[in-house]
């Protein structure tokens, strides 16, 4: 009897390793590193009393690093990422002789100018962004597959207006304007593998919609005369992204990869919003167009 169970344990073990082996074998996991540039195009506007008032407007070329990572399992894949994105300073050192002249075709500068601001002649800033999104997917027997997933975006523009000398303001502190905003939600997407006959090549084009709801925060410490005052306003508002993208794979090594990647993204909105702290409602504007470049390697496990 106990012979009889043995080999019955013996028997029903290696079942199980053996289908455990099977779908191990079926389990690939993909690790990648990308870096690149990503081209910024951002702007937000108060239409609220007749004359478009532009509050920012910036263009940037950023440098681009990203960590991400592929599991798949038959038909169904898992892809995580986050992506760190930032600019530097068009005026480092901060003196006012370094910067540009105004003029008329700067919205930013004309708006202050109007409101009595005149401690400065243009502006310059900083810009970080943040990128964390984790998508679900199916691979169908055909080229094409669907996704889903989640992203959490947080982007920082920091600007300092240094002071104009001839103003004989002493050494009181340049005027500052940090701007955070909050984009995240879900999205969805398809792509499509194009045949290509050459193993060793593969180009993937993929386009996506994102629900995203977007949080603006404006945090300005300026001069109106001589005496700093601080100007802050929130806004919330609901954005759909619309985005394209191709992905080329060249399979270098044995299990080495490179991948070149484009992606644009695009979104826009014009709607009367309330702002957070004091309920007044604003007529507001803003346009983001981005376009990100990529160059980089993953390892298929």
């Amino acid at each position: 009897m106990l012979s009889v169970l043995k080999t019955r344990f013996i028997i029903v073990s290696a079942i199980v390793i053996s289908h455990t082996s099977v779908i191990a074998q079926e389990i690939a996991f993909t690790p990648r590193v990308e870096a690149g540039l990503l081209f910024l195009n951002s702007q937000f506007s108060d239409k609220s009393y007749g004359e478009e008032k532009t509050w920012f407007d910036v263009s940037k070329a950023m440098a681009i690093v990203q960590f991400g990572g592929k599991l798949q399992f038959r038909g169904f894949y898992v892809d995580a990422s986050l992506q760190d994105s930032r600019s530097g300073s068009d005026n480092p050192n901060n003196d006012y002789d370094d910067r540009e002249p105004a003029n008329d075709t700067d919205p930013n500068n004309q708006f202050l100018l109007d409101d009595g601001v005149n401690s400065y002649v243009n502006q310059t800033a900083d810009i970080e962004r943040s990128d964390y999104s984790i998508q679900f997917g199916y691979q169908f027997p055909s080229l094409i597959s669907v996704f889903m997933g989640y992203k959490f975006q947080e982007t920082d523009i920091n600007e300092t207006l240094p002071l104009n000398p001839e103003l004989g303001l002493g050494d009181r502190a340049d005027d500052t304007w940090d701007i955070n905003i909050v984009s995240q939600g879900l999205f969805v997407g398809v792509k499509y593998q194009l045949p290509i006959a050459s193993e060793r090549h593969a180009l993937e084009l993929n386009t996506s919609l994102g629900f995203f709801e977007n949080t603006y925060e404006h945090d300005y410490l300026g001069s109106f005369g001589e005496t700093q005052i601080p100007f802050d306003f929130d806004f919330e508002t609901n954005i759909i992204d619309f985005g394209v993208g191709a992905v080329y794979t060249h399979k270098w090594k044995e299990n080495l990869d490179i991948n070149v990647s484009g992606q644009l993204n695009y979104f826009s909105f014009d709607e009367l919003l309330t702002e957070q702290n004091t309920g007044a409602e604003f007529d507001i504007a803003a346009e983001e167009l981005n376009f990100q470049l990529t160059v980089g390697l993953q390892y298929r496990f």
